[in-house]
């Protein structure tokens, strides 16, 4: 008799068991959950392995749209390896040939989606667009405000078209006011950074002094090598 008894329990037993596996599976279907937000990231237009590289080509551009490309320039920029400096550790970008505004060195570091330099300025942010990136004052003929930098973070909506390819990208203005000189001091100097995903650096501008107002110089990206 007991079989008889123990049987039709185990029957019931099983049958609440699927019903509540049932419940749970349809539980699961009617919940809406929330989509995943995924931020973007400062580091997906930066990269910091050893054996990344950048190669690029300057040209000269005329105020007319004339173009020169500097045969006598190509520079190139790879990633070394680490450098601490203090209590952080930073990547190291050295140039081969640079540009008299390119540095020969350049160290980066990442935290919490922000690029910083070693001097800790703001230099890159996709989270900061809009915003004013970091203020630089720099000390030029006795003068502490000699020039006085704003670094901004922009999108333009541009599709930018170099030797490498065409990129969208993101921007870093930097505008320059030169309070050294009373020559200068009411035409503020404007150079532009380009970014692209998953790239880097594809393109930025440059000029010298003597020349304001009548050309610029734009570094722009031949070739590169992402190290994965």
């Amino acid at each position: 008799m007991k079989s008889i008894v123990l049987i039709p329990s185990a029957c019931v037993l099983l049958f609440f068991s699927c019903k509540k596996k049932e419940e749970i599976q349809n539980e699961h279907k009617l919940v809406n959950r929330p989509a995943v937000i995924r931020l973007p990231k400062s580091t997906n237009y930066t990269h910091f392995k050893k054996g990344t590289y950048w190669i690029y080509h300057h040209y000269k551009v005329e105020n007319n749209g004339t173009e020169t490309l500097l045969n006598h320039i190509q520079d190139s920029v790879f990633v070394s390896g680490i450098k601490t400096i203090g209590d952080t550790a930073y990547i190291v970008n050295k140039s081969i040939e640079p540009a008299t505004t390119v540095l020969p060195e350049e160290h980066l570091v990442e935290i919490d989606n922000v690029i910083y330099d070693n001097y800790g300025q703001a230099v890159f942010s996709v989270m900061s667009v809009g915003d004013t990136l970091s203020t630089i004052n720099q000390q030029v003929n006795n003068k502490p405000d000699g020039i006085v930098s704003y670094r901004v973070m922009k999108d333009p909506g541009l599709t930018i078209s170099v030797p490498a390819g065409d990129f969208d990208v993101l921007e870093v203005e930097t505008t320059s006011i030169l309070n050294f000189d009373d020559h200068f001091k009411d035409t503020p100097a404007v150079f532009h950074k380009y970014y692209a995903k998953q790239v880097g650096v594809v393109m930025n501008t440059y000029f010298y002094l003597v020349q304001l107002g009548e050309s610029h110089f734009e570094r722009r990206l031949v070739r590169y090598h992402i190290e994965k």
